[in-house]
């Protein structure tokens, strides 16, 4: 049985740069990853389960799996805003999901 995890969301903005997107200004799948974990890194260190805090107890947090629908592409300059939060916290695993929005939609 997994159990609610108590906190806030997490909330971030990051401007799509030229180097995250493909030859015709679409923002890379690859990238949002990477945008999405380091969102997700931001808020574990907002909660106190950061990289340097993890660190110092000797354990780490690993990426296990993700998985993403995209409903519009982004592109190069295009404002993303990244809402992240803890689902559930099951032994020593844990959910987190993640709304993004583009352009403030």
């Amino acid at each position: 049985m997994s159990a609610p995890f108590k906190s806030g969301p997490g909330n971030f903005t990051f401007t799509l740069q030229p180097l995250q997107a493909d030859f015709q200004g679409r923002f890379s799948p690859v990238h949002l990853c990477d945008v999405l974990l380091e969102s997700a890194m931001l808020h574990a260190a907002s909660l106190g389960f950061g990289f340097d805090d993890k660190r110092q107890a000797q354990s780490a947090w690993v990426l296990t799996r993700m998985a993403m629908r995209m409903k519009e592409d982004a592109f190069v300059h295009d404002e993303i805003g990244v809402e992240t939060w803890v689902d559930s916290v099951k032994s020593s695993f844990s959910t987190g999901k993640f709304n993004v929005f583009k352009n403030g939609k």
